[in-house]
């Protein structure tokens, strides 16, 4: 999502967006006296969890840019400052663990996009969330495509929370 595109769509419906509060204020509530981090990743999805959090006033997020192109990282930047959401920036995979690795970067098969997903941003988001004792976390994942089993459940000792699910 460009920063252009940011200005120029209404990424919820009226009663879609309430229901995706509603799971976010019940995962907030699990959370405390913890707060929730916003797994950004500057995507169309990371993009609209980002906004529901800054509704429900939340603020702090991490993004993960391992393998991000250069302007990539200048757009997700941007928008993120646009929203005005604290977004700390990390990245964690190198081009040794690109070639161990390299058959799942290119794949077609679900399995190996969930896997690189699980080694860039949600590892990343856990250890930033564990370390800085967060209670949980947002994401933009949904049930259709990204495999999450509800909206909202505790694994690792974190609340995941997904109010697109």
């Amino acid at each position: 999502m460009t920063v252009q595109a940011l200005y120029s769509v209404n990424p919820f419906q009226e009663s879609r967006e309430k229901e995706a509060l509603e799971v976010l204020e019940w995962g907030i509530a699990k959370a405390h006296p913890r707060k929730l981090l916003i797994a950004y990743s500057g995507g169309k999805d990371g993009l609209c969890a980002a906004i529901l959090a800054k509704k429900a006033g939340l603020i702090v997020g991490v993004c993960d840019e391992s393998f991000y192109f250069t302007e990539q990282i200048k757009d997700i930047r941007a928008t993120a400052e646009l929203l005005n959401v604290d977004i700390t920036y990390e990245s964690h995979l190198d081009w040794d663990w690109l070639k161990k690795h390299s058959g799942i970067i290119f794949s077609h098969e679900a399995k190996h996009r969930n896997m690189f997903c699980q080694h860039r941003q949600r590892r990343t988001v856990e250890r930033y969330a564990l370390r800085h004792k967060f209670g949980g976390y947002i994401t933009g994942r949904k049930r259709a495509g990204n495999s999450v089993k509800s909206p909202f459940y505790e694994a690792r000792g974190l609340w995941m929370v997904h109010p697109m699910a």
